[in-house]
């Protein structure tokens, strides 16, 4: 099994350097890059290709905010950490499918109320 690729995000020296030690005494990852500001954060995700991509956020609710770089890199994780370092979010794009074999309008209903009941990805 390949080692999971981390790149670290913009955050605090302090944060940086215990997520640099941790990660360094973990055989199965790898830092493959910090964002260092000199390209757009999709370029630089391009460029490095982490599976997960570490970044602090100044309050829980602004890690909503990387849709987009969601979007541009459909396999990437984004694990966002608060800046009071006591909570945290794991993102990723998830896209269902499947496929629907009985199209009478019962089963039709019971589809749509299976997907409005489903548990997350």
């Amino acid at each position: 099994m390949a080692a999971t690729r981390v790149m670290l995000g913009t955050m605090p020296a302090m944060l940086r350097n215990i997520l640099e030690t941790t990660f360094a005494r973990e055989q199965d990852m790898t830092l493959v890059g910090e964002s260092g500001g000199r390209l757009s954060l999709s370029a630089e995700v391009a460029a490095n290709r982490p599976d997960v991509l570490v970044v602090a956020v100044e309050r829980l609710e602004l890690a909503t905010g990387y849709t987009e770089l969601l979007i541009d890199h459909p396999h990437l994780h984004i694990f966002a950490i608060a800046d009071d370092a006591r909570s945290a979010m794991m993102q990723e794009l998830c896209i269902r499918r499947w496929r629907v074999a009985d199209l009478s309008p019962a089963a039709i209903v019971e589809v749509i109320r299976a997907a409005r009941d489903a548990e997350e990805c």
